[in-house]
């Protein structure tokens, strides 16, 4: 590392056209060594626990013992039945069963102990994991896909389904190129300690093995190398390819039809802790400056500071309502980006990026970034090798929901509709005092967009596509819609969208019904984990209830909550619950930890 200085914006130039390759190979060293360090500081630190292909927490000394006494006594009556007939052998089998009986009645006491002295952990992480063990989770092998058997053809069909090649554009070219006047210094020692902060959110590590705990760790030991080697390869735009590497865990979707296609799985993506470290100090500037500058369009209200799900409902449903209130009836089509992170186009994302004159060294990490990545899929307890993967942005990157709104953000501007977008969930709403119009106005501004896609390597998934007129007008149900490839949208009473749904009357009484009915799966699910005797602490319950079952009753209340009588009446149903078992409990536990009633926390929104 001392051999390198700080970058001068030559050598940027020469590292974004890839003109030096010896100063890659030096950047490329520091992710090595960097990464080997610190593995084996932790091989030395931390004791490495080997566990078999079944761990039992529960298993302790006495349960070996009595299982050797029941093979011994197994073995013996056996032996017995060799030379001898089986009522004969009565002694030997009553040795043997009873044995038998105790070694398995002491299993029962050791999983019941066991999971009791887990529940009476305090530590968050624990009480989450035991409401998590409620669920009905069943781990099952991966069945046949497409007819294939073998794990190797298995993970080709995957990869050919789940990553297919995101579309070809020409490559942008950066002669001469001159980035404009961006708010981007050197990397600061104070962005780097957040970044190695015990209070980033820990996630499963990549295949290196090294966890966020780890890495705060080492950037207590070591702040002042750790610093010098991230700022190196910050300040000049360079990604390690030994952080490129990355597993995919592959996981079935609930509730599908049919497993044996691919589309049926989720990978989940498991990059390494230590590439995420200047992944999210890039996440973090571009966010910043997404909300100061121009860099995103208004309307881009996903995967931004201080904006959810909710505030953009909030804004579709408030345009609603206005319009209602001047006469007019609205009609929106929400429309779904394909593929959304794995269908960026590289070059576009990189032609987006050169347009906005961003600086050399953002570029240049942003090539280094999406080049040379390799993936290896995993499952059924087998992982196949690593093999290059063209992709588009790695979901589970902290970078990439900001980079998948610079690359849509020239989607937005012009459209004469109202429109919303959060991340690859889109909506257009028009009003007018015709339904007829509505729909004409909706078809001109879809075919627009779809030009605009055309041209900046989206696509939309027609299947998402949907159509809703906020009127009870029996006309509703004739007014379809046809989009640019001619097929026909015919219109719904309800949608869901970000998790609401919603009606053609705003009246949101389906919405209000799944969320208690999932409350109330959520709250019998808790109630499972206490009881008079033992299990989970008051304190623990409380956590819980606010946290899984009062959250979910509550999604979406800040829109629709007016003290309805619909909505009351099914609120108070789930009360009902929590006063059922407030009777199985010492001191009305539920209800007096939980901070209040339903109905009583809903009105003070009101």
């Amino acid at each position: 590392m001392d051999q390198i200085s700080d970058p001068r914006k030559a050598d940027l130039m020469d590292l974004l056209l890839g003109n030096n390759t010896e100063l890659e190979q030096q950047l490329e060293e520091i992710g090595k060594a960097i990464t080997q360090a610190i593995q084996t500081a932790a091989n030395k630190a931390i004791p490495i626990t080997r566990l078999g292909p079944k761990p039992k927490a529960w298993w302790n000394k006495e349960l070996t013992k009595l299982r050797q006494d029941t093979s011994h006594y197994r073995r013996i009556f056996k032996e017995k039945l060799e030379t001898t007939a089986i009522h004969d052998a009565y002694l030997e089998k009553r040795d043997f069963l009873r044995a038998r009986n105790t070694y398995n009645k002491a299993i029962k006491d050791a999983k019941r102990k066991h999971w009791n002295e887990f529940l009476e952990k305090e530590d968050p992480q624990s009480i989450y994991k035991a409401m998590a063990y409620t669920k009905d989770n069943k781990v099952e092998r991966i069945p046949p896909i497409q007819g294939e058997t073998s794990f190797d053809k298995k993970c080709q069909a995957f990869r050919n389904t789940l990553f297919p090649p995101p579309p070809i554009t020409e490559a942008p070219t950066f002669t001469n190129y001159q980035e404009k006047r961006w708010d981007w210094p050197a990397l600061s020692t104070t962005e780097l300690e957040r970044a190695c902060s015990s209070q980033v959110k820990s996630s499963t590590p990549g295949p290196d093995a090294i966890t966020q705990d780890i890495i705060t760790a080492a950037y207590k030991a070591q702040p002042q190398t750790m610093f010098r080697a991230f700022s190196l390869l910050f300040n000049y735009g360079y990604h390690p390819k030994c952080w490129k590497q990355a597993t995919g865990a592959v996981l079935k979707k609930a509730s599908k039809p049919d497993y044996s296609i691919p589309k049926a799985y989720r990978v989940i993506t498991l990059l390494s802790c230590l590439g995420k470290i200047n992944e999210r100090i890039t996440a973090s500037r571009l966010s910043n400056l997404a909300e100061i500058t121009e860099l995103l369009h208004p309307t881009q209200i996903g995967g931004r500071l201080k904006k959810s799900a909710i505030d953009a409902a909030m804004l579709l449903i408030d345009q609603i309502q206005h319009q209602k209130q001047k006469g007019q009836i609205t009609s929106t089509i929400f429309l779904d980006v394909k593929g959304a992170f794995d269908h960026v186009s590289h070059n576009q994302f990189l032609r987006t990026l050169k347009k906005l004159g961003l600086p050399i060294s953002l570029i240049a990490w942003t090539k280094s970034f999406f080049s040379n990545r390799s993936l290896r899929l995993s499952f059924d307890n087998k992982t196949q090798e690593f093999s290059e993967i063209i992709a588009g942005i790695p979901q589970g990157s902290p970078v990439s929901p900001i980079f998948f709104l610079i690359y849509t953000r020239d989607l937005f501007p012009g459209l004469q509709s109202f429109n919303l977008s959060y991340i690859d969930d889109l909506s257009l709403s028009t009003s007018s005092t015709s339904l007829k119009k509505n729909v004409k106005i909706l078809e001109q501004q879809v075919r627009l967009l779809s030009h605009r896609g055309k041209n900046l390597a989206i696509m939309f998934d027609i299947a998402k596509t949907e159509l809703i007129h906020f009127t009870a007008k029996k006309e509703r149900k004739e007014r379809s819609l046809q989009l640019p490839d001619n097929t026909i949208v015919e219109p719904k009473d309800t949608i869901k969208w970000l998790g609401i749904h919603i009606d053609n009357r705003l009246s949101f009484k389906e919405h209000i019904a799944t969320r208690v009915s999932q409350a109330r799966k959520a709250f019998y699910r808790l109630g499972r984990l206490a009881n008079i005797e033992r299990g989970l602490s008051p304190k623990a319950v409380r956590q819980l209830y606010l946290a899984c079952v009062t959250s979910v009753a509550d999604y979406g209340s800040q829109i629709y909550w007016k003290n309805q009588s619909y909505a009351t009446s099914l609120l108070q149903s789930l009360t009902d619950v929590n006063e059922q078992a407030e009777r199985a409990q010492p001191i009305g536990l539920l209800s007096q930890l939980s901070g209040g009633q339903q109905l009583a926390r809903l009105a003070r929104i009101g």
